[in-house]
């Protein structure tokens, strides 16, 4: 099946333009949820002890990157990687200390994304989410 899957992918994901650097495609969300006026993501901590039977352990307090700019909706800060980005890398660059957070340290005033990842139905989805993504390994 894995190799029915690859060959399917080869043939739909072939080039049709030859780059000559690495580039990423994905969708950007317009409007994302924002934790202070900035961006963020989620690093889930995941433990697999077996795959027969399937054993997952999920750490309940996930790190939470932000960008270190805050979010400009407006297309003349597209450019911006530091309100747009969250990897740790980049933001290393700006000396900004802060950008990572653990979950529970978020406080309730923090902005809709706050209020969003504060659920408390949030870790039972995620683990949800991981054991879906574990499932066909």
């Amino acid at each position: 099946a894995l190799k029915a899957l690859r060959a399917r992918l080869d043939k739909t994901t072939a080039p049709c333009v030859s780059f000559s650097r690495l580039h990423i495609v994905q969708r950007y969300v317009e409007r994302p949820a924002l934790i202070d006026g900035r961006k963020f993501d989620l690093r889930l901590y995941v433990l697999v002890t077996s795959f027969a039977p399937l054993r997952i352990y999920l750490y309940r307090d996930a790190i939470v990157r932000l960008a270190t700019a805050r979010y400009d909706a407006s297309l003349r800060d597209l450019g911006n990687a530091f309100s747009h980005l969250t990897n740790s890398t980049i933001n290393k660059a700006r000396n900004a200390s802060g950008c990572k957070r653990a979950l529970s340290q978020l406080g309730a005033d923090g902005g809709a994304g706050v209020q969003l990842i504060k659920r408390p139905e949030l870790h039972d989805r995620l683990a949800r989410l991981v054991t879906l993504t574990l499932l066909p390994i």
